[in-house]
């Protein structure tokens, strides 16, 4: 699974990837499950304003505190130079 990925800009290569049953893909990266895991929690934050540790947690079968534990070092200390 592709998580980003280059269509092909040529039409002609375009239309020949289809015909073909392939993806018109020319680049891309595949996202293994740490990326995966953190756009879910980008995307919660984006889209919602708000972060569910519960969620992220089922969703995933993490210890979020754990997982994330140097990510909110440095969120504890940046919150504390602005309060």
């Amino acid at each position: 699974m592709f998580g980003w990925r280059s269509h092909r800009n040529d039409q002609a290569a375009y239309d020949a990837a289809i015909k073909l049953g392939a993806l018109p893909v020319f680049k891309g990266l595949v996202l293994n499950d740490d990326d995966k895991l953190r756009c879910a929690v980008i995307t919660q934050l984006i889209c919602h304003f708000s972060l569910s540790f519960e969620q992220i947690e089922q969703q995933y079968a993490i210890q979020f505190r754990d997982y994330f534990s140097d990510e909110l070092t440095v969120y504890i200390a940046c919150k504390k130079m602005l309060y």
